[in-house]
């Protein structure tokens, strides 16, 4: 589940705190080719496989090693969407996946976590302690706006790790840091 809400009006907060617990426990993309994921990060052979009539040879992907002038993924993306040939421009899909693809590898390297140094020890501790399913729970507790009366113990201490952590985010296109 994601939450969309650019204006940040209409979705309750507690809709944003309980997307970002789930965000713990799944990864934000999973695309499947048989019983294994296939990596989203340095795997040249992605796009070519997702958009086979855009890469008609099934070469030309992102971060190719093979390619004698290395090339970022953001380049290749502004180079694809600015040629003159409009196909990538064009195409049903293409762009929202790109761009999405550049937004989230723009929020996993300017998203972190910040703790104050005395609760550092204890809270990493914590946190790893936490189980999915814990989380899981939290997350639809959250979402259907209960009690915090009415939590379990484990999703209790859960609720107060998140009081000790502050995520931080900047210079993420479209996001409110960004603006």
């Amino acid at each position: 589940m994601g939450v969309s809400d650019p204006e940040c009006d209409k979705v309750s907060g507690r809709t944003f705190t309980a997307s970002a617990v789930r965000n713990l426990i799944r990864p934000d993309l999973v695309v499947h080719h048989s019983a294994n994921a296939i990596p989203e990060y340095n795997n040249p052979h992605l796009f070519p496989g997702m958009y086979p009539t855009l890469y008609p040879y099934g070469i030309g992907g992102f971060e190719d090693k093979s390619r004698p002038m290395p090339l970022s993924f953001d380049r290749q993306a502004k180079y694809c969407l600015n040629i003159s040939d409009r196909c990538f421009r064009y195409h049903e899909s293409f762009i929202f996946v790109t761009l999405n693809m550049l937004q989230r590898r723009q929020a996993h390297l300017q998203t972190y976590f910040a703790v104050s140094k005395s609760n550092f020890d204890s809270v990493a501790r914590n946190l790893t302690s936490v189980s999915p399913d814990v989380l899981e729970r939290l997350a639809n507790r959250l979402e259907q706006e209960s009690k915090l009366s009415n939590l379990s113990t484990d999703e209790q201490n859960a609720f107060k790790l998140l009081h000790q952590v502050n995520t931080m985010s900047a210079r993420i296109p479209g996001s409110q840091a960004s603006k």
